[in-house]
């Protein structure tokens, strides 16, 4: 840092200092070389104070996010992803792929999703897929989107993935399905039971058959199929 008192004002140079040394080998003084790198210096902080914000823009959105270059190495990941695959700071994965962190079958489909967007330039939307969690040891359900990044010149320089967690959503649905067969299947037992004991299965419908539909009612959203369901037993 230097004082400019032409202009009153601080820059930055870049200097290099040479000694001057007489025939003897004796210094006898200095040459000095300096050059202006204040606009250096200015792109430098502008760049700091972007990565700053992208920084706090990743890590304060919904999901898993992580950057990656064209040879599927991270270069940005947000904390959450960061701790689904057992990390605890973005140095831990610098130069690193996904094969150093997941089983070697479901890295090998991540990449091949991947070198696709880097080949055609367009965007995979919402692909499903099963991840390991190495901070609880699950495995759950992932909906992704990755987006190919894209320099000044058209070129594909990497990919940026955008991940929700599902395995929740992907229960219920189970659960549902479950829950619609069995009663889509409930009048035949009903029927079965009623030719071996009638009363036993008069008090079971009784007893039993609001209560299911009750639950479901209030666990399931309305569906056709389960509203037909549902009615199909009531008739019975």
């Amino acid at each position: 840092m230097a004082f400019h008192r032409a202009l009153g004002e601080k820059r930055w140079h870049l200097a290099s200092k040479v000694p001057i040394v007489d025939s003897h080998g004796t210094v006898t003084g200095i040459v000095g070389i300096a050059r202006d790198i204040r606009e250096r210096k200015q792109a430098e902080e502008t760049l700091r104070q972007e990565r700053i914000l992208l920084r706090t823009v990743v890590d304060n959105l919904p999901g898993l996010i992580f950057f990656k270059d064209n040879e599927g190495q991270y270069l940005l990941n947000d904390q959450q992803h960061l701790r689904s695959i057992g990390a605890k700071q973005q140095e831990d994965v610098l130069g690193k792929t996904t094969f150093d962190f997941n089983p070697h079958e479901p890295a090998e489909l991540y990449t091949k999703d991947e070198r696709e967007v880097v080949r055609t330039g367009k965007t995979l939307f919402n692909v499903e897929e099963r991840a390991l969690h190495r901070d609880t040891g699950e495995e759950r359900w992932h909906l992704t989107s990755k987006v190919p990044v894209v320099d000044c010149r058209g070129m594909v320089t990497g990919v940026v993935g955008i991940a929700s967690d599902i395995t929740d959503r992907k229960r219920a649905d189970a659960d549902r399905e479950k829950l619609i067969q069995e009663l889509q299947s409930a009048p035949s037992r009903c029927q079965d039971s009623q030719r071996s004991c009638p009363d036993l299965c008069k008090l079971q419908k009784d007893q039993g058959r609001q209560r299911i539909l009750d639950a479901a009612r209030r666990t399931f959203p309305p569906t056709r199929q389960l509203t037909s369901a549902m009615a199909f037993v009531l008739t019975v």
